[in-house]
């Protein structure tokens, strides 16, 4: 499968997780929330710069690397993003390229076509233990009793976490 679905409640830190991951594999990336797609007009441009990017090292190395595309909230995609849609899903099948689809909502526009060609991945809430192995991972510096403080700031939500964490780590 080049592409997967990746569903998850609001904030559950699937964005994170997935380019956290990316990350620790070294895979390049590009990440676009799916309101940005580009209108009918501009596919041919979005599609030939995505599809035909490269890097001059690994051409001259032989290398095919496998990169992604990140195409996040697409439970805001809409009829008018389906055109897109199907032509990214059209070129992509032609390449060493994968999709990830991130929504947090089970029923959005243009679901169809995106169930058919994904497999799906369910990512739940983080559970505290969860959250405090990512803090002790992300942010070593950071002792057991502020770990605690920011773990119940944040109230389960990766995305609160680490806005706690940035905004008040020189208070520690």
């Amino acid at each position: 499968t080049k592409c997967i679905l990746i569903k998850g409640s609001t904030s559950s830190g699937k964005t994170t997780l997935i380019k956290l991951i990316l990350n620790e594999l070294n895979i390049k990336y590009n990440y676009l929330t799916a309101s940005n797609l580009p209108s009918r007009k501009h596919i041919p441009n979005f599609i030939n710069m995505y599809f035909n990017s490269y890097n001059i090292c690994d051409l001259i190395n032989h290398k095919s690397n496998k990169s992604v595309i990140i195409i996040d909230n697409i439970e805001t995609l809409n009829n008018n993003h389906k055109y897109c849609l199907l032509e990214i899903i059209k070129r992509f099948y032609k390449s060493n390229k994968f999709i990830i689809f991130i929504t947090n909502k089970n029923h959005y526009k243009c679901s169809k076509i995106v169930n058919e060609i994904s497999e799906t991945i369910l990512v739940n809430n983080p559970n505290k233990k969860d959250i405090i192995n990512y803090v002790q991972k992300n942010f070593p510096d950071l002792d057991d009793e502020w770990i605690e403080v920011a773990v119940k700031e944040s109230n389960g939500n990766i995305n609160t976490l680490n806005n706690f964490i940035k905004n008040n780590k020189d208070r520690k």
